[in-house]
C-alpha cells in the first residue's frame, strides 16, 4: 500500500498560472477538482480519522435518523440513501462521500480561502474511467470500486459549487478505506496535484472574489453572506 497515483505537484502563485497548468486538461478528458488544505490524504470525512473503522452500520443509521428527524427540512420524502447522502454532506454530516468540483475556479477558492500559514493543494482528476450515472447507484453501501458521479442538484450549495462526489467504499481486502492517490484505479484516470504556497493564497482569494467566487456565491445562504461579510470580501462604500 505504498503506491502514490499522484502526477508531480506543479506550484501556483497566481489565478492566471492555475489557468495556464490546468487549460489543457479538458481537451485530454473530463476533469473534476478538489481544493483543501492539507496534502493528499483524498479521504471521506467518515473516514478520515480512523480509515480501518468499517463505519457501513453507522453511516445507514445516521441516513435513517436525518430522514426520521429532519422531516420539516428535507426537501421531499422519497429521498434515496444517495440523495439523504449529498444533502447530509453539504450540511456537515460526515459520510462516504468526497467533494469535488467541476470548475476549477471553484476548487481554487477551497485551497486558498483559509488565510493560515498551509499551503493550498488542489487536485484534479480525470474521471472518464471512474464516472457512472447518479441513477446506476442503487445502494451508496453497495459499490465495490471508487466511482465518481454527478449529483442531482437537491440543495443550492450543489448548485452553486458545481458540485461532483466520489463515493468510497470500505475496502474488504484491505480492510480500510484506501485514499484515492493509492488506489491502483487511480493509474488509469491520473490524479493531478497543484500546490499554493500559503504566502500567495490571500491574493488568490481577492482575485477570485473579482471574478465572483467567493463566500456568498459558493454558499448561497445567511451564512455564507455573514461570512463574506465578516471577511470583508466586498468593497464596502460606506
Amino acid at each position: 500500500m505504498s503506491e502514490y497515483y499522484i502526477k508531480n505537484s506543479r506550484l501556483v502563485e497566481t489565478v492566471q498560472d492555475f489557468i495556464n497548468e490546468i487549460s489543457w486538461h479538458r481537451l485530454v478528458d473530463f476533469t473534476i477538482y478538489r481544493g483543501q488544505s492539507v496534502q493528499g490524504n483524498l479521504l471521506p470525512s467518515i473516514a478520515r480519522n480512523s480509515p480501518s473503522t468499517d463505519t457501513t452500520k453507522r453511516e445507514i443509521n445516521q441516513l435513517k435518523q436525518l430522514n426520521l428527524l429532519g422531516g420539516v427540512l428535507l426537501p421531499n420524502h422519497q429521498m434515496s440513501k444517495l440523495d439523504l447522502m449529498v444533502l447530509g454532506q453539504h450540511h456537515g454530516l460526515k459520510t462516504r462521500l468526497l467533494d469535488w468540483t467541476s470548475s476549477p475556479l471553484v476548487a481554487l477558492w477551497f485551497a486558498c480561502k483559509d488565510n493560515d500559514s498551509n499551503d493550498g493543494f488542489v487536485y484534479a482528476l480525470w474521471v472518464s474511467t471512474m464516472a457512472i450515472s447518479v441513477d446506476e447507484i442503487e445502494d451508496p453501501f453497495s459499490v465495490n470500486r471508487t466511482v465518481a458521479f454527478q449529483p442531482k442538484v437537491n440543495n443550492n450549495r450543489v448548485a452553486a459549487q458545481s458540485g461532483w462526489f466520489t463515493l468510497h467504499r470500505f475496502s474488504k481486502s484491505n480492510n480500510c478505506f484506501v485514499p484515492l492517490e493509492r488506489q491502483r484505479q487511480t493509474e488509469l484516470t491520473t490524479l493531478y496535484e497543484f500546490r499554493i504556497p500559503a504566502v500567495h493564497k490571500a491574493f488568490i482569494v481577492q482575485q477570485l472574489s473579482i471574478l465572483g467566487i467567493n463566500s456568498r456565491t459558493m454558499y448561497p445562504d445567511l451564512l455564507g453572506l455573514c461570512e463574506f461579510i465578516n471577511k470583508d470580501e466586498f468593497h464596502s462604500t460606506n
